[in-house]
């Protein structure tokens, strides 16, 4: 009984990032209070220009972005050192992508805009549950005197790709109506 107990207690010490769907491969850099990727506004957004329709992927990203949090980001057509990046990446798979945090940067590879939205995703899931309001956040809680960082936690290594060449198509028979001549 005391060695189930010791190894619950150890299971749940671990901080495993809740991700949806679960990623592949999940490596934790850090787990320390202290570290952690920040969204400032003075953040820029780099990407590689050779991706194709990544124009579409940044106009996304920089919207999801900008409306709670309240910045306004710069994005170039090259590799940034703070902040975050969008880069090609060498992969065999169409819709696999890589994501790697420090404190100052999250890099984000993938072959195509479609999973580098992916890996966005990712992202997203890391930071405070605001980041998902559709108004800005930080002025209402600048009212209240409280602090609020913009903060991806833990710093974290992801590789996934899709485990089926579908995402969200299966359509259940059960809960559909179907003409007879279906």
């Amino acid at each position: 009984m005391n060695f189930l107990l010791l190894l619950l207690q150890f299971i749940f010490s671990i901080k495993q990032p809740l991700l949806i769907p679960q990623p592949l491969k999940v490596e934790v850099i850090s787990q320390s209070d202290e570290d952690g990727w920040d969204i400032t506004d003075k953040m820029q957004i780099g990407y590689d220009p050779t991706i194709p329709e990544v124009e579409l992927l940044l106009s996304y990203v920089t919207k999801s972005l900008e409306v709670p949090t309240g910045y306004s980001f710069t994005t170039v057509a090259n590799y940034v050192s703070k902040g975050l990046y969008f880069g090609l990446s060498d992969s065999s798979e169409e819709n696999d992508y890589q994501l790697e945090m420090t404190n100052e940067l999250v890099v984000i590879t993938g072959k195509n805009r479609i999973s580098l939205f992916y890996g966005f995703q990712t992202l997203l899931q890391l930071l405070p549950s605001a980041i998902y309001s559709n108004k800005t956040v930080t002025s209402s809680i600048k009212a209240q005197n409280k602090n609020f960082e913009w903060k991806a936690q833990p710093l974290i290594k992801v590789t996934d790709s899709p485990r089926f060449s579908y995402r969200g198509v299966m359509v259940d028979s059960c809960r559909h109506f179907f003409p007879v001549d279906v």
